[in-house]
């Protein structure tokens, strides 16, 4: 996959992780705990709120309630191959930094920056506005935690942190999946990460797709 970019303007990074085989059985997490982490991570390092649009994303979290504030902040994707029993995954983000960034991707996307900035005009207080170096540190630092703790405690001790700072859930969605179109509204993520979205004719699971925010505003995180 190519990615063209702004010189200085985002965080592009990839990591390799090779799971134990015991954990062959919570691969499917790897992509939510990696939301979570950078999530977690901007949280610690800039005081900063956002919100995980499953399985992955990060958005901005609306301040004055209009979906137009809703923009993508950062987008992971995770790539794994197997041989045998062994199985090495490779996880990219790709973390807008500045508006150089986020401007070439429309209004649909934000960067830390600009959140940055409101944040601090609306505290009264200097803005800081950290190197890459400190946001990959602070990212790898939560990736690692969550991914200790989900080989200690296992998936649901992610799930639950998950859960609360996914802003898809509470949501009516529209997902393109190779089943055809899911609409309906997103009530919970399954053990294994799959979005459970409640439909006209029930409740169907996605593993995979993009979901579409449509109707309510998200939950605050």
């Amino acid at each position: 996959m190519l990615v063209d970019d702004v010189p200085a303007s985002s965080l592009l990074v990839s990591w390799l992780l090779r799971p134990r085989r015991q954990m062959q059985d919570k691969i499917t997490i790897i992509p939510l705990l990696t939301g979570l982490a950078v999530a977690d991570a901007l949280d610690q390092l800039c005081g900063l709120q956002v919100g995980v649009k499953w399985p992955n994303d990060l958005l901005s979290v609306p301040s004055s309630g209009q979906m137009a504030d809703e923009r993508k902040l950062a987008g992971i994707l995770v790539q794994g191959s197997t041989n045998g029993a062994d199985t090495a995954l490779v996880v990219g983000l790709g973390l807008n930094l500045a508006p150089k960034a986020s401007r070439r991707l429309g209004d649909v996307a934000t960067d830390l920056q600009t959140l940055l900035s409101s944040l601090t005009s609306a505290q009264g207080l200097p803005e800081l506005m950290p190197t890459r170096f400190a946001v990959l540190n602070s990212v790898l630092i939560a990736v690692d935690k969550l991914y200790r703790r989900l080989e200690e405690e296992g998936s649901e001790s992610i799930l639950g942190l998950y859960r609360k700072r996914c802003v898809t859930l509470g949501r009516q969605v529209e997902m393109r999946t190779p089943g055809g179109i899911v609409r309906g509204l997103a009530i919970d993520v399954d053990t294994v990460g799959g979005l459970i979205v409640q439909t006209d004719t029930g409740p169907q699971t996605v593993t995979a797709g993009d979901a579409r925010h449509i109707g309510s505003q998200p939950r605050g995180v």
